[in-house]
């Protein structure tokens, strides 16, 4: 066996990992500057084994990530912390299995300190984990360029403070001291907690790149280790838990959500309701209410509208990065101070990066927030100049202008927006990482509708 696969096989079996086809350009870089090969040749020199298998883990494992990934699932998930905090006035406790440079874990604390405030650390405890230890040195240090927001909402950019270069540190310190990060793999880490000690694992995206084997022995463990009742959130193409350990509740942003069954010889307990969190995110539709689109800008003349007439119109749901739920809305506007501070990061962000599509999108979403249409015209218009195919920025600018009354180019750029989406498969996801071509399609459409 040469030193290549048996590098490959030490992976599979140290870490669970099923081999891709990019791991032999990594692990030959490491074997070119290493005594890898006589690290394999002597076992008993654990130190020299374990330095390599880092050294490639660093190079192998994948950081895609970004806060509020999922943001819906997050938010469902976030409530029951809550519920159950209060409900049993004990801490609750999460692990985020690979959790890479931390946005998920901080995301969570943020969607918590919203409830909590001071109180969150002690109320709270969430412990991240990731194979690769640079990207835990990185979620140490809490700092992020723009790629990292590209799906957060406006009230969370309050929790940071521009920082040197080109980059923004969460400066929240409650939010920072209720997170623990640990370099290590699931399978070291799982067998530390307690049988029933934790009431939510994060484990999103990650169990694509396991081999069946050690999925299956991880689901086993996270079972072991859940409150009976507690969750499991897996990315959407994740391979699904057991039914006998695990109950399917639903998908929130695409992303599925299971509870832990209760262990075998207690009582049976009914199947629970619909899952939902009113204070988080958005409420479930009535099975016979009228189809609405999955997305909805609201604008300064559509907040004055009376109560009544909101109600007697079909549910509207709000673009993720314009706050989720009417819950966060109420308190984006009540608490004009945290609009404006998020204001003020979402400028820096755009100073910083002048040619950064995606920050003047953020830019241009807060000053709509904030009744600024002409200034939202300004950076959405920049936006679009720099990303042209990007189809969510262009909405957001017709929204600007429509309300800067300027109804025909409105229109004008929402027909651009449909013919960009009309090229692209429904199930695409745009330049937020979460909006569906198919959901701003449908939006677009509404919108043109309303206006003509």
């Amino acid at each position: 066996m040469s030193p290549l696969d048996a590098w490959t096989a030490e992976l599979s079996k140290n870490f669970g990992l099923r081999a891709q086809n990019d791991w032999a350009k990594a692990i030959s870089a490491v074997l070119s500057r290493s005594n890898a090969e006589r690290s394999l040749a002597h076992p008993e020199d654990t130190r020299d084994r374990e330095r390599v298998l880092e050294d490639i883990a660093r190079r192998i494992t994948v950081g895609e990530t970004h806060f509020f990934r999922h943001h819906e699932q997050l938010a469902r998930a976030v409530e029951s912390l809550f519920e159950r905090s209060v409900k049993e006035s004990r801490r609750v406790h999460v692990w985020c299995a690979g959790c890479s440079s931390g946005e998920e874990p901080y995301s969570v604390a943020m969607l918590l300190h919203r409830r909590l405030l001071r109180r969150l650390p002690e109320t709270v405890d969430i412990f991240a984990t990731d194979l690769n230890p640079d990207a835990i040195e990185r979620a140490k240090q809490a700092t992020y360029t723009t790629w990292s927001f590209r799906g957060t909402p406006s009230w969370a950019l309050n929790h940071f403070v521009p920082d040197a270069g080109r980059t923004l540190r969460l400066a929240t310190p409650e939010v920072q001291r209720s997170v623990r990060f640990e370099t290590g793999s699931c399978q070291a880490k799982g067998p530390a907690f307690r049988a029933q000690s934790l009431d939510l694992i994060l484990f999103r995206n990650v169990a694509i790149y396991f081999e069946p084997r050690a999925v299956t022995a991880l689901y086993g463990e996270f079972f072991r280790v859940l409150r009976e009742g507690a969750l499991l959130g897996l990315g959407p193409s994740d391979p699904r838990p057991p039914d006998a350990q695990f109950q399917f509740l639903g998908y929130h942003d695409h992303a599925p959500l299971y509870e832990r069954r209760r262990s075998e010889g207690a009582p049976p307990r009914p199947t629970p309701p619909r899952f939902q969190a009113a204070s988080f995110a958005r409420p479930a539709k009535a099975a016979e209410a009228t189809p609405a689109p999955a997305v909805y800008v609201p604008s300064a003349s559509s907040e004055r509208r009376s109560a009544e007439t909101r109600r007697s119109e079909p549910a509207r749901l709000s673009i993720r990065p314009l706050a989720p739920n009417g819950l966060e809305t109420a308190q984006a506007h009540a608490d004009r101070g945290e609009t404006e501070s998020a204001l003020r990061v979402a400028r820096s962000l755009a100073e910083n990066e002048p040619g950064s599509g995606m920050a003047q999108r953020l830019l241009g979403q807060i000053e709509l927030e904030l009744g600024r249409p002409g200034d939202a015209v300004a950076a959405l218009r920049q936006s679009v100049f720099l990303d042209p195919e990007a189809a969510l920025a262009r909405c957001f600018y017709a929204v600007a202008l429509k309300e800067c009354g300027e109804p025909a180019q409105a229109l004008h750029q929402l027909e651009i927006v449909e013919g960009q989406l009309s090229r692209r498969p429904a199930g695409d996801l745009l330049e937020d990482g979460e909006t569906r071509v198919s959901e701003l399609a449908l939006t677009a459409a509404f919108l043109r509708g309303e206006w003509r």
